[in-house]
């Protein structure tokens, strides 16, 4: 089943942005997905048990780019009247954020979903997060395989996203101290 994506009005200056900062580096006829929303999970709130509760306002988008398959993750902001490339990830991201999304398509239950991604920075964890009607789901992207605490690469609802990760941000914050 395929996923909705909801891209700001103006996608195509977004992906535009995104083909004139990086676009050269994969030939001449760069793919680039749609762009999809990137929300940032507060530490101190998974420390608490709560995944969704404390998103970070931090209103960012993240296209893939490649030349035939995604090499790289771009994280694209705006700037007042432009959007402005904020990170490359050139790393394995890309090959996994879209492995997960094809995998999550094929696995979905019934329903509309849109797709967006949740990272904690604070525990170097990305997951692709399906926003449904009435419920959401979460596959994990990175670290591959595993997340803290030996996460299995499976579908999670928040509530087990949430707890899965809660004892590994309370000792991130716990060795901050």
């Amino acid at each position: 089943m395929p996923l909705r994506v909801e891209p700001p009005d103006d996608a195509q200056d977004l992906q535009d942005s995104v083909i004139s900062a990086v676009g050269a580096q994969f030939g001449n006829t760069p793919t680039v997905s749609a762009p999809y929303p990137v929300e940032t999970a507060n530490l101190e709130t998974v420390a608490a048990g709560d995944i969704l509760g404390g998103l970070l306002d931090i209103p960012r988008w993240q296209c893939l780019i490649g030349s035939e398959e995604p090499s790289a993750a771009v994280d694209v902001m705006r700037d007042q009247d432009r959007y402005v490339v904020v990170s490359v990830n050139y790393g394995e991201l890309a090959p996994r954020l879209n492995e997960v999304i094809r995998t999550a398509e094929q696995l979905l239950p019934q329903g509309d979903y849109e797709l967006r991604s949740l990272e904690v920075p604070g525990l170097n964890f990305v997951a692709v997060h399906l926003v449904g009607e009435g419920s959401d789901l979460f596959f994990p992207v990175l670290p591959r395989g595993a997340g803290p605490n030996n996460i299995p690469a499976r579908s999670y609802t928040a509530a087990e996203l949430a707890a899965s990760l809660q004892e590994a941000a309370e000792q991130v914050l716990r060795d901050e101290q």
